[in-house]
């Protein structure tokens, strides 16, 4: 094995090493919180938990549930907290396997490969999506690029059959295959390139049975919400809530993103390579999807991030099939290693800042155990008052009803419930009583997040309406007031 290769391999299993070493440090995503409380139900009951009397005064959720099982599953061996934390370091290094296979399945060069999964284990995009569906539903996704790019598609059909089913009950990404499978099938059409029989019969039963899947599952809520279900029921204040160009840049990868540029460039517009055709249709479903928040941005975004490490591949193996024909041949194993060292250092650049943005941005450990000590020292029934994103970890780690929460499938107020959470900490005192007897709630959860996000509202100064109940970095205030009407 070349120098190179065995510095690639290296990275790999320092990158495995450093996510099984850093993913225990870090809180969960707001999601993985649900998660938590699905995987712990499947625990006692074997059922994921359906009707949910601790999120919007009692409400349903429509679960696709492959993923808690497999959370419930490992937590027989450890806590459900350990559980959710290894599952996600299995999953991280899966995927980053997968894009080493998918990519030399592709671009047919072990070293570009290599490449491509060193600059995955790299994503900041991953920290964004911990305690996720998404992940095990990419790795599927992944599977199946790989098993649908090789040429002999129908001796695999059973193996794609299965895996397709499986992504089915993961995760919603399921329909973002699909539409880019039909763009895929578009593209070859519409380009005349060579392809089997079996392949486009194959994406015409898949499309046929997620409609059929998709009719059965989500009734309930298309019967509810109509149209809008397609877009997840997303409150208006939350919709399109994309990062700046560069933090997009960042979070896509840098060199990812513009060696999957080029990739696109030279292997559609010249060299009309049917593989890159499928990444380019996978990329073009999850940006329309994500601009119209059928998806959410942080799925989005790591989606694309995933691919564009793929189609890098491309690059690489182009930019050393370049060297080999210069002058510069004889030092062609040095000037990748001069590549790859930028690309490692520039990486955890990126990823140590984006570490610090998303250690900001989740609940403190200071958070954690003020939400944990409501458990054991405030009434079960007591409605808490909090951001909209924190309501499935305040639900999962104090079991206290919540306003409201992340989740706004079978809510038909969804805008008017988040409204008021959001600008509940910014308002004046009449008003944040208001919607305390609005929603019956008497314990608002001020966390340190929320004191980070904007400065303390001035009635919680107001000892005769709101008693501090608790305070260690994140503070819990009695709500006493209400209005009467005269």
């Amino acid at each position: 094995m070349s120098p190179v290769r065995n510095v690639l391999l290296v990275l790999i299993l320092l990158e495995v090493a450093w996510w099984g070493f850093t993913i225990p440090s870090h809180s969960l995503s707001d999601e993985g919180y649900f998660h938590l409380r699905q995987a712990e139900n499947i625990r006692s009951t074997g059922f994921p938990l359906v009707n949910d009397e601790l999120s919007y005064g009692g409400r349903n959720h429509i679960i696709l549930p492959l993923y808690d099982y497999f959370v419930a599953l490992i937590s027989f061996i450890a806590n459900l907290e350990v559980a959710i934390k290894i599952v996600n370091f299995i999953l991280i290094a899966c995927l980053i396997a997968s894009v080493f296979f998918v990519a030399r399945e592709m671009a047919g060069d072990v070293t570009s490969a290599l490449f491509s999964a060193v600059a995955f284990g790299l994503l900041p995009s991953i920290l964004d999506n911990m305690g996720s569906s998404i992940l095990l539903g990419l790795l599927f996704i992944m599977i199946l690029i790989f098993f649908i790019s090789r040429t002999n598609i129908s001796n695999n059909l059973l193996i794609i059959s299965i895996i397709f089913v499986l992504l089915l009950f993961t995760n919603i990404i399921y329909l973002l295959l699909i539409i880019g499978l039909l763009l895929y099938v578009f593209f070859i059409k519409t380009e005349e390139i060579k392809h089997s029989q079996g392949e486009l019969e194959l994406i015409l039963c898949a499309t046929l049975v997620s409609v059929w899947f998709s009719m059965i599952i989500f009734r309930n809520a298309l019967i509810f919400h109509g149209v809008e279900v397609l877009f997840g029921n997303v409150p208006e204040q939350l919709q399109n809530q994309f990062p700046n160009t560069i933090s997009l840049v960042i979070l896509l990868g840098l060199f990812p993103f513009f060696l999957g540029l080029y990739a696109i460039f030279s292997h559609i517009f010249i060299k009309k390579n049917k593989s890159v055709y499928l990444c380019v249709s996978l990329l073009l479903a999850s940006f329309f999807l994500t601009i119209f928040s059928f998806v959410s941005v942080n799925d989005g975004i790591v989606i694309s991030a995933s691919l564009l490490c793929v189609l890098s591949s491309f690059s690489w193996k182009e930019l050393i099939f370049s060297i080999e024909k210069t002058k510069l041949s004889n030092f062609k194993a040095h000037l990748q290693l001069l590549a790859i060292l930028m690309v490692v250092l520039i990486g955890i650049a990126t990823l140590q800042t984006s570490a610090n943005i998303y250690n900001s941005s989740i609940l403190s450990v200071s958070d954690i155990d003020a939400i944990k000590w409501m458990s054991n020292n405030i009434q079960p029934s007591a409605k808490v008052m909090a951001l909209y994103d924190e309501g499935n970890a305040i639900a999962a780690l104090s079991r206290h009803p919540t306003v409201g929460d992340s989740s706004f499938i079978l809510i038909g107020n969804s805008n008017a419930i988040t409204g008021d959470q959001l600008r509940f900490f910014k308002t004046y005192e009449t008003d944040a009583v208001k919607i305390m007897n609005k929603y019956n709630a008497s314990i608002i959860f001020y966390s340190q997040r929320a004191q980070a996000q904007s400065a303390k509202p001035e009635f919680l100064n107001n000892k005769e309406c709101f008693e501090l109940i608790y305070d260690a970095g994140a503070q819990i205030f009695n709500s006493k007031c209400r209005l009467i009407a005269s």
